[in-house]
């Protein structure tokens, strides 16, 4: 793992299809990994819309992942991503036996146990959840703290993030049923986009009240 210092910070946001809303982390599939780098604000998509690849997209996220830390620091900010998304990749990764290792993706490996190696891998990776940083401005509480909550949220901080036309994450279904995979794709940029902004805006802030 490269040890130099130098921070790439990517943002995450995975979108599912759950046949019946009970049925999380057991009965759904990813369907789209998004990243969005921070620096070149480039998009990278991993997508799974057949349903019949999830396999082959965790293997391409972790070749991904593995190629920025073997030359930075990686660091990945999202929203609710340590309660939901990396928990799920992590989940799915154990699922079809994809363990990522320095060297490459395998199937299986010597260096230990598959959750021990997974375990270790994404605590090597700084993780920053922006709803748990933003808890303070909703009483504690996750219920009803979504990302398109976030800017009325921050205005408490007197930090403007324009208000988002972010679709609700039911509709989800509803485009995957219909084969309207660009939508959710949209979607996802336009998460990604509000995160990064979120991010932004916080350090900012932050900074400044720490300089005053």
């Amino acid at each position: 793992m490269n040890r130099s210092g130098e921070i790439f910070r990517v943002y995450l946001d995975v979108e599912t299809y759950r046949p019946e809303k009970e049925l999380a982390f057991t009965g759904e599939d990813i369907i789209l990994i998004g990243l969005l780098e921070d620096e070149k604000e480039k998009l990278v998509f991993f997508k799974n819309f057949e349903r019949k690849r999830e396999k082959e997209m965790l293997k391409k996220l972790y070749e991904y992942l593995i190629e920025k830390i073997k030359n930075y620091a990686l660091e990945i900010v999202g929203w609710n991503i340590l309660r939901y998304d990396i928990p799920l990749i992590i989940s799915k990764s154990l699922k079809h036996e994809v363990i990522p290792s320095q060297h490459g993706v395998v199937k299986e490996t010597p260096e230990g146990h598959p959750a021990e190696i997974l375990s270790k891998f994404w605590h090597d990776i700084y993780v920053i959840d922006l709803q748990r940083v933003l808890l303070p401005l909703n009483n504690m509480r996750f219920k009803g703290f979504g990302l398109e909550n976030a800017p009325e949220m921050l205005d408490k901080l007197n930090c403007k993030i324009p208000s988002p036309c972010i679709e609700d994450g039911k509709k989800i279904g509803e485009w995957y049923k219909n084969g309207e995979h660009d939508k959710i794709k949209e979607k996802n940029k336009e998460d990604l986009r509000t995160t990064r902004e979120i991010y932004h805006c916080i350090r900012t802030q932050l900074v400044q009240k720490l300089k005053n």
